[in-house]
């Protein structure tokens, strides 16, 4: 089985890919545009279920290896999940699971050389919204590939495109661990 990759290949697509996006914006319940482009993508990836319409304009794509019952689901609900909203002024500190950030930093490594992965060597003292999901779901927050820039939420903050790459291996590293591939 051939797995190679064009690296820069698929930069450039997943640059195309988020800029469609950005510049095809759909809004709640209303993303059937960006889910069809997001089914055909997992079907042309050789995902072995897609179903669309979850949640309404949501996609899910299963992908098993052999006779597992392992599967990594991955899921691109394009918004279409019900929520409510609150906000409140408060500090929510991320805290990370411990053996998902251990298979985190494994998978980074492999991913991208040991000598560029590692842990942080002082913690954040900022917040993130994702600690709110940590508080549902076990998890692992991890900062790749954004390099020296301006940081999120600055208005000279410039997305470094590269990252999406780094991120997709360091995924792909994870998914490979569990199906043992």
């Amino acid at each position: 089985m051939d797995t190679s990759i064009d690296q820069h290949a698929l930069t450039e697509e997943m640059k195309a890919v988020r800029r469609d996006f950005h510049a095809n914006p759909e809004f709640g319940f209303e993303e059937r545009r960006t889910s069809s482009i997001v089914a055909a993508k997992l079907c042309e990836f050789g995902f072995d279920d897609v179903a669309e319409g979850v949640g309404k304009t949501g996609v899910v794509g299963t992908l098993k290896r052999g006779t597992s019952n392992r599967a990594i689901a991955l899921v691109a609900l394009s918004y279409g999940v019900n929520i409510e909203v609150s906000y409140t002024r408060e500090f929510v500190p991320v805290l990370n699971d411990e053996e998902l950030t251990r298979e985190l930093l494994t998978a980074d490594g492999d991913a991208l050389g040991s000598e560029n992965a590692g842990q942080a060597k002082a913690p954040s003292t900022g917040t993130e919204d994702f600690a709110r999901f940590l508080d549902y779901v076990p998890g692992s927050f991890a900062w790749i590939g954004n390099g020296e820039r301006a940081p999120l939420h600055n208005p000279r903050y410039d997305f470094d495109h590269d990252g999406l790459l780094h991120g997709a291996r360091v995924h792909a590293s994870i998914v490979r661990r569990r199906l043992h591939v």
